[in-house]
């Protein structure tokens, strides 16, 4: 009888350590893949410190006292909370370098206001050409757009994402039809569509995409050139 309780005994530890194992390893690493997961103070957002070593004292005492003023404004409303105040210690922090600090004070921004688009936005660009981390700015970039699918000035930098940064071709090309479905006449990515696909090799998809910009764009002078160049090469 004994031995059968031991057994038991046994069996009943190793179920709690494998357990224990799966919450620190799969369950846990779970809920960090969650951008809110780890939650920003304002106290943390409202901490300031200059990381770039070649800005001038006139510099230094500026950026201070924007910060000042952003606390201010932020402290005196009701709760604690102004967007254009928060986004803004944001861009001050990342011009001083303080790239962690830049991504926090959008993250808090993202928690109080999920629903908005210019925070996830900033941190799918701070992903991209700070820390080179493509998962991360792919999933920043997709909250923006999923929040307002309609604002073609992301798509540009999302284009890029997948075109240069962290290329994936077929992503891009997906983000050029997306951005002339939203907006069919915007010249700018138009022209994006026939570089692209002139690099791809796809002449003709490239020649309709210059020859519908020049006709919205007779004007534009360097985009003729371009085309004249490309259409030398031929």
């Amino acid at each position: 009888m004994n031995l059968l309780k031991n057994k038991f005994v046994i069996i009943g530890l190793i179920f709690v350590a494998l357990v224990v194992i799966l919450y620190f390893s799969g369950w846990q690493k779970k809920d960090d893949q969650s951008p809110n997961n780890d939650k920003v103070t304002l106290e943390s957002v409202l901490d300031f410190k200059i990381v770039r070593t070649d800005l001038t004292s006139e510099l230094q005492d500026r950026y201070k006292n924007e910060i000042e003023l952003a606390k201010k404004v932020i402290l005196d409303s009701p709760d604690k909370f102004n967007f254009n105040a928060l986004m803004s210690i944001g861009m001050i922090k990342y011009t001083v370098s303080d790239y962690d600090g830049a991504r926090d004070a959008w993250l808090y921004v993202s928690q109080v206001r999920p629903q908005n688009s210019p925070a996830y936005y900033n941190l799918g660009n701070l992903y991209a050409d700070i820390y080179k981390d493509c998962a991360n700015a792919e999933k920043y970039f997709k909250m923006a757009i999923e929040n307002d699918p309609n604002e073609i000035s992301y798509l540009r930098n999302v284009f890029d994402l997948y075109n240069t940064k962290c290329p994936d071709k077929s992503k891009a090309e997906e983000i050029l039809k997306k951005a002339l479905t939203i907006k069919a006449d915007n010249v700018d990515f138009m022209v994006l569509s026939a570089e692209f696909y002139r690099d791809q090799g796809n002449k003709a998809e490239a020649t309709k995409f210059y020859e519908a910009a020049i006709k919205l764009a007779p004007q534009n002078q360097a985009l003729k050139d371009e085309y004249n160049r490309f259409k030398s090469g031929l």
